[in-house]
């Protein structure tokens, strides 16, 4: 039964609460606990839950043919209008690397600027930014990545990223991986370490793990088909 019957089923039982149909009643309760049941544990269809706390998948908006026509949108903006979900997303993230030795968080250009900065200060960590191509001022890394149709580029400052120390990458969703591979890249040319990667979104039917695999890449939320 879908899980949005569960608010009817909760009507159909308060109507019943005084009625003499204590056995439909009796079955009522019994398909209202399966469904709760079903719906804590979240493996739907499409999606796969890594918490057990709040249903992110209730609060990120889902645009249809955007894009383009046949491309459903998973819009993470939705978190950051909602307070309750932006801060249970932060507390994710610190829970997750809570043992883990961070030197420093690079974020991605530009949701991942939203994400990063208050775990970074959280972290007690410097927050390290990716930017496009000719947004930075000073003596940069650079790596490109490919597009759907082209290619782009991303640029960290030198000065930004001293070596001998461990990073975690932070953007809001992972698609194909090729974004947060040429960051990984760039840490790297700057001799330092790839600490994890972090988006709320994963698209794992993309394949994003042949490329970023290796650096141990965590979501809040996957989904698996467009």
């Amino acid at each position: 039964m879908c899980v949005k019957n569960i608010y009817f089923l909760k009507l159909l039982v308060k109507l019943l609460d005084y009625s003499k149909y204590i056995q439909i009643k009796k079955i009522i309760l019994a398909c209202f606990l399966v469904i709760k049941k079903t719906r804590s544990n979240k493996i739907m269809s499409n999606c796969t839950s890594h918490t057990k706390g709040m249903d992110l998948d209730d609060v990120i908006r889902k645009v249809p043919n955007f894009p383009k026509p046949g491309i459903l949108f998973y819009d993470v903006t939705s978190i950051f209008t909602n307070p309750q979900a932006f801060d249970y997303t932060i507390n994710q993230m610190m829970e997750i690397y809570s043992k883990e030795q961070v030197d420093g968080v690079v974020a991605i250009e530009s949701r991942g600027f939203l994400l990063a900065a208050p775990f970074a200060l959280k972290k007690g960590v410097p927050l390290v930014l990716a930017r496009k191509k000719g947004k930075l001022p000073g003596l940069t890394y650079q790596r490109s990545y490919d597009l759907e149709y082209g290619s782009a580029t991303l640029e960290i400052h030198k000065a930004d990223l001293p070596a001998n120390k461990r990073y975690i990458i932070v953007d809001d969703l992972i698609a194909t991986g090729g974004t947060l591979e040429a960051v990984a890249m760039m840490i790297k040319d700057a001799k330092a370490e790839v600490a994890g990667i972090f988006s709320i979104v994963g698209l794992p039917f993309l394949n994003y793990k042949n490329k970023i695999g290796s650096y141990n890449p965590k979501t809040l939320i996957d989904y698996h088909g467009e």
